[in-house]
């Protein structure tokens, strides 16, 4: 078999560089061992994301209503929407012209792969096989009691009693999620503070709504043994490791030694001819930067060179309430700039807030106090993963927090808040930098 591209791992990444490839007129074939559309698809970010919906509902309106009837009707629901945006990604690539070969991929040497009997011979070889849920010492997965974050997916019963070690993402993700199902959660965490990566007052604030929310919380501690812990269930959340064993890449000199895969900008490694992208890489453990890495790569394969970004990368985190980032934390932006300035708006004075009963939280901006240029945006509160995308256009275009402010925003919104932000930013600046902005729509005193 002879094509010009052949990639290994069918997740988000894997799937949007063969339809890039594809509109290039590259021959490509897909190396899926398992299903396409990866972890992402079906052991996380939409699994998880459509538990975590209905969790919410639930929350609000649980009132009489029975925990392990709605936990099948969630858990059957999760399953449709899967199967639903699976059939649509088989769909795309039969459509696209993509082959799909099911089996694992090795590489045998420059251009030339194996799967299973089969040997293919490949102009260029794309690397998308993502990460796995990393184990800790003392508390090997058993898929009983002490869980990976793919066991407990697989749950078909709600834990009475649910201990998480780990306070990134995942781990408080299922906090979240299995507190409002009614399960007793104790979230451990061995640094200072939950979501070790994200701003402290994002951090700070959400460790307060969940201790109000009755979620034992407990930072700053460490665990060496089962027999610590008395719960029904533990989760390991403290990481994930990448899945670059068994491609025969030790030969090759583009491994790390933690595993991950070493690529340039271009997602290029030192084999001229062998690219790698997404959790593989170790650079950003996210569906869509996979897919946007994919597209980089897969273009400079067809001649066009446009580099991977690293800043404006936007995160989320889909916690009771949400979290969104993108840019530089406070602390670095103090780093980088010689002085800065933060606006904030809290919820409690969003109109739209108030309409959906999800009052908690703020947005705070942070930007250059003298060119003010947006460095970085911090949301929690209310759906604000879908306000993040602004703010990172914003961060990508080097734009300012004026240029926000003199953005009309729709009320009532909760794309309201951002520009409340902006001009509590500006109200602090030298001369009152609010001026000539417009009025502020009342977002306010709503």
């Amino acid at each position: 078999m002879e094509r010009d591209l052949t990639i290994l791992g069918g997740g988000p990444g894997g799937f949007s560089a063969a339809l890039r490839a594809r509109e290039h007129g590259f021959k490509t074939v897909l190396v899926e061992k398992a299903e396409v559309g990866g972890v992402c698809l079906h052991k996380g970010c939409i699994p998880t994301k459509s538990l975590i919906t209905d969790a919410l509902f639930f929350k609000k309106n649980k009132s009489g209503r029975e925990e392990t009837e709605f936990f099948e009707k969630m858990l059957r629901k999760k399953s449709e929407v899967v199967s639903r945006l699976h059939q649509g990604m088989e769909s795309s690539l039969q459509k696209k012209g993509v082959s799909v070969l099911r089996g694992r991929g090795e590489i045998l040497r420059e251009h030339r792969l194996r799967v299973r009997d089969r040997e293919i011979d490949s102009r260029f070889i794309l690397i998308a096989t993502g990460s796995r849920p990393k184990p800790i010492s003392g508390f090997p997965f058993d898929g009983n009691q002490v869980l990976s974050s793919d066991d407990l997916l697989r749950l078909s019963e709600i834990p009475k009693s649910l201990v998480i070690i780990g306070a990134g993402p995942t781990g408080c993700e299922f906090a979240s999620l299995y507190h409002a199902l009614g399960s007793h959660i104790t979230l451990l965490e061995a640094t200072p503070r939950l979501l070790p990566g994200s701003d402290e007052s994002v951090s700070e604030e959400l460790k307060k709504i969940f201790i109000r929310e009755g979620i034992d919380v407990r930072v700053g501690v460490k665990v060496s043994s089962l027999e610590e812990i008395r719960a029904e269930k533990i989760l390991i959340s403290i990481g994930r490791l990448p899945n670059s064993d068994a491609l025969g890449l030790d030969k090759w000199g583009v491994l790390r030694a933690d595993g991950c895969i070493e690529v340039n900008a271009l997602m290029q490694t030192v084999v001229p001819s062998i690219y790698a992208i997404g959790d593989v890489t170790g650079q950003s453990l996210l569906a869509h930067v996979a897919s946007y890495q994919g597209e980089i790569a897969v273009d400079h394969m067809a001649g066009k060179v446009h580099e991977a970004k690293t800043f404006a990368v936007p995160e989320c985190v889909f916690t009771i309430p949400e979290v969104a980032q993108a840019g530089f934390t406070e602390k670095e932006a103090q780093s980088k700039r010689k002085d800065i300035r933060v606006g904030r708006f809290s919820f409690l004075a969003s109109a739209k807030a108030h309409i959906l009963g999800e009052k908690l939280g703020f947005v705070k901006l942070i930007g250059d106090g003298e060119t003010g240029e947006l460095l970085g945006a911090h949301l929690l509160g209310p759906h604000v993963t879908e306000l993040i995308a602004e703010l990172t256009l914003v961060l990508q275009m080097h734009g300012t927090v004026r240029q926000i402010a003199e953005t009309l925003h729709p009320h009532p919104t909760l794309s309201e808040s951002v520009r409340g932000a902006a001009l509590d930013f500006l109200s602090k600046g030298k001369g009152n930098d609010r001026r000539n902005t417009f009025s502020n729509v009342a977002s306010e005193t709503d």
